[in-house]
């Protein structure tokens, strides 16, 4: 899915029946890629991507989230500007007992990729609109 201007990617279905594929371009490992295993569930197969994204352009990242109940997290949107040579990491945090979503992202610190993530400072919330061009 997707164009030459837009990464459009979802295993949500091989996520349900836990065949989705980890894909990674050799970024660092982080605590979260670490926990995979604890965060998989009975109908839910945790994975991640790795893409390179353009350094100096905007870049907007939107994730979702849906269950076999019919229980749903809108689609949640942010928007920053990467930097050259650094890595970051994006992550939809699913509370089913709040039954609330919140997309994190940060910098992965090269000199510690077991710590926290670093927050960004020019990250925004962006509005998203499925039908956008």
């Amino acid at each position: 899915m997707g164009n030459n201007d837009d990464i459009v990617e979802s295993q949500a279905f091989k996520s349900f029946i836990h065949l989705a594929n980890n894909k990674s371009i050799g970024m660092p490992e982080t605590p979260n890629t670490h926990a995979q295993a604890e965060r998989s569930k009975l109908f839910s197969q945790d994975y991640y991507q790795e893409y390179k994204l353009p350094a100096g352009e905007i870049t907007t990242l939107t994730a979702s989230f849906s269950d076999v109940s019919n229980w749903r997290c809108n689609t949640l949107a942010v928007k920053f500007k990467p930097q050259a040579g650094t890595d970051y990491e994006a992550m939809l945090n699913v509370d089913m007992d709040s039954k609330t979503c919140h997309l994190v992202i940060g910098s992965i610190p090269h000199d510690n990729p077991d710590a926290a993530l670093e927050p960004l400072p020019n990250l925004a919330p962006a509005s998203y609109c499925p039908d956008d061009k």
